[in-house]
């Protein structure tokens, strides 16, 4: 759903972008299409488990060599232990987002 409104908007509209997960699909279903990076120019969080799906770790890579180019703010954090679901670690990934929404500038008003 989200490549889609990338896809069709880029960054209209939104002063940051968080991934969670990126890369997974159904029981071996091949991406759609590919995930319209060049499109992001704002400031990128992709959030991903250690234990997460084949399919995430290996866009994981993917995105990593993409991140430096997006933004200077732009992360990737590994959550070590957590699966796709993060199921147990549910104080964890808040604390990630908050943690680096913390560090990113206020949006500008441009109205």
């Amino acid at each position: 759903m989200s490549m889609a409104w990338l896809n069709a908007r880029g960054n209209t509209g939104i002063a940051a972008y968080i991934g969670i997960g990126m890369g997974a699909t159904d029981y071996k279903q091949p991406m759609q299409s590919p995930y319209p990076f060049a499109r992001l120019t704002v400031p990128f969080l992709n959030i991903l488990g250690s234990n997460d799906y084949p399919a995430v770790q290996r866009m994981s890579d993917e995105i990593e060599t993409f991140i430096c180019d997006m933004h200077p703010a732009s992360r990737q954090v590994t959550v070590q232990g957590a699966d796709h679901y993060f199921d147990a670690y549910n104080e964890e990934l808040p604390s990630v987002i908050i943690n680096w929404l913390a560090t990113l500038p206020a949006p500008t008003d441009s109205r």
